[in-house]
């Protein structure tokens, strides 16, 4: 098993015994989610009025599945690495990035006898986003989309949606007009006048695929950078277009780590304005 995770510059393997098993990768690809905007819901108005202009991004919460075994495995050692005040730099050589994280706790611990996994968890207080006018080609094919995002094609971000045209092509629900509740009546008086309908929550199941780890990074970190870009934007699927906002990202999982070939899947979750 090869060294697959740095802290401080001190190779976690040879100090303690650690590594990161696989699929531990999977929160380090998550987008955070974004914090709630400011709204406002018209009665007489289909969906919402949204300040977007200047969208800002919660913390993410990161954990990573590790194992501890051989003759150096020190967990006890590790968590005290990782607890000295200030944020470690964890470098993860298979991901090819760096990540200035805070410990804040273990999720779980098991002992196998000569082995334990365990499951630090850490916390990004700082995510950044790329603004990427330009970005890498995924280098590897990846089918045209159905999908656009701000008229630009997924594939281009090397995304492709396996599921999620149901909740965007479900209707929105209705809207509740003005309703009177008599008790000495039956049923309500409702006011019929106007029918508008409610924004509505919609989830892309989407993977990324890439040929190389800078690839796939520079596809991620751009398609980030657009949806957290100030503004409300454009989801077009089959020529019809549907204002969007970005919320948060859930189910990532990495699939494939290998030379030439890198896949995740993630689900996206997006408002639809209106």
């Amino acid at each position: 098993m090869k060294t697959n995770i740095y802290i401080d510059g001190t190779d976690a393997r040879a100090a303690f015994g650690v590594w990161v098993v696989r699929g531990g990768y999977n929160d380090l690809l998550t987008y955070p989610a974004m914090k709630e905007p400011a709204t406002n819901d018209w009665p007489e108005h289909d969906g919402l009025e949204v300040d977007l202009k200047a969208p800002k991004l919660q913390p993410l919460t990161v954990g990573i599945d590790c194992v501890a075994s051989g003759p150096k495995a020190d967990v006890r050692g590790l968590v005290a690495a990782l607890a000295v005040p200030g944020y470690r730099s964890i470098l993860f050589p298979s991901l090819g990035r760096t990540f200035r994280l805070r410990l804040t706790n273990f999720d779980e611990l098991r002992d196998y006898g000569p082995l334990q996994s365990f499951r630090p968890l850490f916390e990004l207080d700082e995510p950044e986003r790329t603004d990427a006018a330009v970005w890498q080609s995924p280098g590897t094919h990846v089918i045209r989309s159905a999908y656009t995002l701000d008229g630009i094609n997924l594939a281009d971000f090397g995304v492709f949606v396996q599921k999620g045209r149901d909740s965007l092509l479900r209707p929105a629900e209705v809207k509740q007009n003005l309703t009177r509740e008599i008790a000495t009546r039956d049923g309500r008086i409702y006011d019929t006048g106007i029918v508008r309908f409610n924004a509505k929550e919609i989830a892309l199941k989407c993977c990324l695929k890439a040929v190389s780890t800078a690839a796939m990074w520079s596809c991620r970190d751009a398609l980030f950078g657009r949806l957290t870009a100030p503004g409300e934007h454009t989801l077009n699927y089959r020529g019809k277009d549907y204002p969007v906002f970005y919320r948060e990202c859930t189910g990532t999982r990495l699939i494939a780590l290998r030379p030439g070939f890198i896949l995740y899947e993630f689900e996206l979750n997006l408002t639809v304005i209106r």
